[in-house]
């Protein structure tokens, strides 16, 4: 049985590194004009599953270990929001 995952600063970082190394590959295949179907396809689901573990890592970062208590849930929603405006304005 594989044990609960260790969200850890190296996997924020990691998820990063996947992320940007999909965005220059993504570039380089449009500005060579190599790009097909199935590389936006590929490229988009393996950023997708970076994204996936740098979200919870993101969180563990940013959230004290004890703020599963019932005093702490404003800061953890401010916590949580904070995260969510970042990633609405980068949407625009």
């Amino acid at each position: 049985m594989v044990g609960p995952i260790v969200w850890t600063a190296e996997a924020a970082v990691g998820s990063q590194v996947v992320q940007m190394t999909g965005a220059f590959k993504r570039a380089s295949l449009f500005a060579f004009y190599h790009v097909q179907v199935w590389h936006i396809l590929m490229l988009s689901f393996i950023v997708g599953l970076a994204a996936m573990f740098g979200g919870p890592a993101y969180q563990a970062l940013i959230s004290p270990p004890d703020a599963g208590g019932t005093g702490g849930s404003a800061d953890a929603i401010a916590r949580n929001s904070i995260n969510s405006t970042w990633h609405a304005d980068w949407a625009d």
